[in-house]
């Protein structure tokens, strides 16, 4: 199972390596005010992460709804 793991951390590195390398391009990026040179990767990097942070937002908050509605039923029940 060690290998298996240490396999699949090589080959995720080696991917993120040759994705990086074939999008070095520079972008012009204009947001309201602002305005700014990113590589490629780096922009979709930050998109991803931002992704990633605002579907754990969005889910936790949601999970955390469904619990305190769950416990309040809970209650009503118990009596």
């Amino acid at each position: 199972m060690e290998h298996v793991k240490s396999g699949l951390i090589i080959a995720l590195v080696g991917i993120v390596i040759i994705f990086t390398l074939q999008n070095t391009e520079l972008l012009n990026v204009e947001f309201l005010f602002w305005s700014f040179s990113l590589r490629r990767a780096v922009l979709l990097f930050v998109v991803l992460v931002v992704g990633i942070v605002t579907g754990y937002i969005l889910s936790a908050s949601r999970h955390s709804r469904l619990r305190s509605q769950d416990s309040r039923h809970s209650g009503k029940n118990g009596a």
